[in-house]
């Protein structure tokens, strides 16, 4: 996953362990690192990063759970949170289509 943000990137690196584990390998690119100002960006990046992954690791064992239960097969993508994500996938599935087309 890329996070495009003024004057940075950041990368979370989704690496699959088990059919149920993984580990996630973010990195941050910065353009300076070295300037007081540039450390205290940093700095708050960090925090406020280590704050959205405490709220996903719940949210994501909760999913976890959800798919463990044998009640849930699949859903939809949220139309109002996932229009990116949905429209990547349906390039992706008209890619594949034409190549596997004769």
């Amino acid at each position: 996953m890329l996070n495009i943000l003024p004057g940075r990137l950041q990368t979370n690196v989704v690496v699959p362990l088990d059919p149920d584990r993984c580990r996630i390998e973010f990195r941050y690119y910065y353009p300076d690192v070295d300037s007081e100002a540039a450390r205290a960006v940093i700095a708050d990046d960090a925090r406020f990063s280590d704050a959205v992954q405490a709220e996903d690791i719940e949210i994501c064992e909760r999913v976890q759970e959800g798919l463990e239960s044998g009640i849930y097969d699949r859903g939809r993508f949220s139309a109002d949170m996932e229009t990116g994500v949905h429209h990547f996938q349906c390039l992706l599935k008209q890619a594949f289509r034409r190549h596997r087309s004769p």
